[in-house]
Parts: structure tokens; sequence; C-alpha cells
């Protein structure tokens, strides 16, 4: 999906070599899995983890993002705050937490590391 270009936000490569992703865009990358896991579209999956990843990218104080779907069938991404939970009703709200992807993902590279399979 990602060399398909559903994934516009991924980080850029060369011809035969491996593309490198840092936390955030790893992050990233679970939030589209997680979208098209729901049966979401690869395309608009693609948009709305790509628009997350603009709110928190190296931006350590967001801790949770959330996508969301109104009444009419639209797809949106915002900052997890009070005010932003008294906009128009939402039909379907995805809150992903930002932080604790951050650290989950963290461990399982530090894990893999440690187990000498990853290399660096």
């Amino acid at each position: 999906m990602v060399h398909a270009g559903y994934f516009k936000c991924a980080p850029e490569t060369r011809p035969g070599s491996a593309r490198m992703f840092d936390l955030d865009q790893t992050v990233t990358l679970k939030i589209f899995g997680e979208l098209l896991s729901l049966s979401i579209s690869p395309a608009r999956a693609g948009q709305l983890a790509c628009a997350a990843y603009k709110i928190f990218a190296d931006q350590q104080n967001v801790r949770e993002v959330v996508v969301c779907r109104n009444a009419w069938g639209e797809w949106g991404v915002e900052h997890q705050t009070p005010f932003a939970q008294m906009n128009i009703p939402k039909m379907v709200r995805l809150v992903f937490n930002i932080a604790e992807m951050r650290e989950h993902i963290s461990d399982l590279i530090e894990s893999e590391q440690a187990s000498g399979n990853c290399d660096e």
C-alpha cells in the first residue's frame, strides 16, 4: 500500500533502498493499518493517517488524535481537546492515544534490537 502511493507521508526512498521510518512515521503507519482493518479505503485511510501525522509529528505535547466521521459520512482528523468534543456530533470517533503508541513501538524496537534481530 505504501509503494502503491496510498500512504503519501511515507519517508522518501530510492529504488533498491530500504524505506526508513522514524518513530512518529511508524505510529502513523500503525494508524493507517488500523483504519484499513476497519474497511476504510486505502486512499482515504492514507489521507486520514497523514492528516493525523501533521498534527502530532515531533509534538510531544500531543497525546491523542481523533479520526471521526460525522452524520453526513465525512471523515476528519482533529487534535483531542475538550473543545473538539463539543463540535458537530460525531457518529464515529476513533481515538488514537499517540503517547501510548509511541511508547509501545519504542518498546518493540528496543526488544528487537536487544535480541539481535534488528540491524541498526
